[in-house]
């Protein structure tokens, strides 16, 4: 027994993101009243009949349901302190001109501008 499905190949433009990528998807499906499945960087998204947007997005980004995330008991992941970000940003911002430097390549201005603001500017931050 065949199901009824379409398959469709989409001119993906450079700029289209997956975004809009469901969208055109979710009109065909509207259009025809039929599934469709599809690929978006070599993930495989399957459209039912009532599958949204949104939906098609969760699948690409791996996302999990809203309900699901509501009922975790761990905590929601937050952020690096800034102290611990700008620190690392001083350390990769040094290895990035001792590289340009050892191949004798000229560092931008904006590394270095970056690297005095960072290290200047920033009470907290302890450069060794």
């Amino acid at each position: 027994m065949e199901s009824n499905f379409i398959k469709i190949t989409l001119d993906v433009h450079v700029g289209m993101n997956i975004r809009s990528v469901c969208v055109e998807v979710a009109g065909i499906t509207a259009k025809t009243g039929l599934p469709v499945e599809f690929k978006f960087n070599g993930v495989l998204i399957s459209s039912g009949t009532k599958t949204t947007v949104e939906e098609m997005e969760a699948v690409y980004y791996n996302f999990r349901p809203l309900e699901e995330v509501k009922q975790d008991a761990r905590p929601a992941l937050g952020l690096m302190p800034r102290k611990l970000f700008e620190e690392q940003r001083i350390a990769d911002i040094g290895g990035a001109i001792i590289r340009y430097a050892a191949r004798g390549e000229v560092v931008p201005r904006e590394w270095m501008a970056e690297l005095d603001d960072l290290v200047n500017n920033q009470p907290y931050l302890e450069v060794k």
